[in-house]
């Protein structure tokens, strides 16, 4: 969110991160609880945020360096210790155990998470011309893929020989020996967020990854107070089935969000619960930063008005037609005036400045960005 309401702090942003790099000798992945080389959550989402800075275009801060501090990271200290690290590099994954540690309470969380950390790394790599790098974290970044349980059809915790966990209950509470960092395999099977279109074909296709994601909000798996599912919501705009994204997170900023004492159902980690609410509100979403797309779902307002920061006045609007709580599906949408058929927009669509003009309506436009070609891009349909 930062990126898009204030541009013009980002290269200071990432330089502070390289900053911390040069005297520490690590690159933190929670700034502010955490200092040096302590891991305070899964993987390194440090990464994310700089690649998503570097690839939005802010670039005047020393990016060789930090992305000598990323490889150096992702190489070194996959796994956040040395034992962990060797399993992620040998294994593609870390093994579960009952430890009473990181294997039993976070080792699929952490594999999932390191996993989309090697794509940004990927990303940047591409970016910089370094070719042999770009291969060797794009192959990574399919070790997603090594936890995919396709008889339970879940990501499933596995021990070191390769069997999986057994007895395994997908929706275990998180801190129940599942695998998973404050979460489940019900809330974390969806997290490739670079590689949506390879999880659908994970789960055999289309209508199989619908009618399973349909069931996980059905049977009320989905915890909108905690990071680790945050990108749920937005998945069905990947499958074709977009309007069903604009059902789902109307009715999670009406249920779980107020303006009370208990208006967030969760910790606003940084405030990453205030922005999953202001990105559904204006009607866009980023489920894979890095990427520098934005999925679309219903806006909450008759007209937005995005300020791009230090250029020269340039803005990008967001216009609705009949929107209210009702009228909550998109029925057709422009860009500058050209008919989009495709259920997302690019972060240069934002920057450069324009119009998005949205009409909607009280029932389901089924047809509009169902068609595979106007899914959102992943490493399965690039």
């Amino acid at each position: 969110l930062q990126t898009i309401v204030e541009p013009e702090r980002q290269a200071d942003f990432a330089q502070s991160y390289v900053s911390m790099y040069q005297h520490s000798g690590c690159l933190p992945n929670c700034p502010g609880s955490w200092s040096g080389c302590l891991m305070g959550m899964d993987a390194n989402h440090t990464i994310s945020v700089l690649v998503d800075i570097f690839m939005k275009g802010f670039t005047d801060f020393d990016y060789e360096k930090a992305y000598e501090a990323m490889r150096e990271n992702s190489l070194n200290n996959p796994g956040g210790s040395e034992e962990l690290s060797q399993d992620y590099l040998n294994l593609g994954y870390i093994a579960f155990e009952y430890d009473s540690g990181a294997r039993e309470k976070k080792s699929s969380s952490f594999t999932l998470e390191r996993a989309y950390n090697d794509w940004c790394v990927a990303q940047m790599a591409k970016a910089l011309g370094k070719d042999e790098d770009y291969k060797l974290f794009m192959k990574r970044a399919m070790n997603y893929q090594n936890l995919y349980d396709a008889e339970s059809g879940f990501m499933r915790p596995r021990h070191k020989n390769g069997s999986w966990k057994d007895p395994f209950d997908p929706g275990s509470k998180q801190g129940n020996s599942n695998g998973f960092t404050e979460s489940n395999s019900w809330q974390m099977t969806w997290f490739a967020p670079h590689d949506i279109q390879g999880v659908i074909n994970l789960m055999d296709g289309r209508e199989n990854f619908i009618k399973k994601l349909d069931q996980y909000f059905l049977e009320d798996r989905h915890n909108a107070g905690n990071e680790p599912g945050f990108i749920n919501p937005f998945l069905y705009n990947y499958a074709g089935a977009p309007w069903k994204t604009q059902k789902i997170v109307r009715e999670i900023m009406t249920k779980e969000y107020g303006s009370g004492p208990d208006g967030l159902k969760g910790n606003d980690d940084s405030g990453a619960m205030s922005a999953w609410y202001v990105f559904a509100a204006m009607g866009f979403y980023p489920v894979c930063p890095g990427s520098n797309n934005y999925v679309l779902t219903s806006p909450v307002f008759d007209n937005i008005i995005i300020d791009n920061g230090n250029q020269n006045g340039i803005t990008f609007q967001i216009k609705t037609e009949n929107t209210s709580e009702k009228n909550k599906y998109i029925q057709s949408a422009t860009l500058n005036g050209v008919l989009l058929e495709k259920p997302w927009i690019t972060h240069s669509d934002i920057s450069n400045g324009g119009t998005l003009t949205l009409i909607m309506g009280a029932t389901p436009n089924k047809n509009w960005g169902s068609l595979l070609e106007n899914a959102p891009p992943s490493i399965s349909n690039p």
